[in-house]
């Protein structure tokens, strides 16, 4: 699953690092709230101006999304223009990825 909008004093980790969808290609992210098995991570910039929400899923429970966002919300990132891309929820080999 993969939501998108394209130093918090609370954040759980602050790192600088590159992330995709970034549209330099390369960004300041924080990882805002992380699951403890690392299924589901919400990571913005620290601007607030992209947000991603992914998963190990294709999809997740509504209750999951309302939370993770909520937790988006409360450090001010604007959700009026988040987008919900479709997911298959088909795997792709990682053959799909080679040179």
């Amino acid at each position: 699953m993969l939501l998108s909008l394209g130093p918090l004093p609370n954040a759980h980790i602050t790192q600088t690092d590159e992330i995709g969808n970034c549209p330099s290609g390369s960004c300041d992210y924080w990882i805002l709230q992380l699951a403890a098995d690392y299924s589901v991570a919400l990571v913005g910039t620290p601007d607030r101006a992209h947000l991603w929400l992914i998963s190990r899923t294709a999809a997740l429970p509504t209750d999951i999304v309302k939370n993770y966002l909520a937790v988006a919300k409360s450090q001010g990132f604007d959700l009026d223009e988040l987008i919900t891309p479709r997911q298959s929820g088909q795997i792709v080999p990682d053959a799909a990825f080679a040179d």
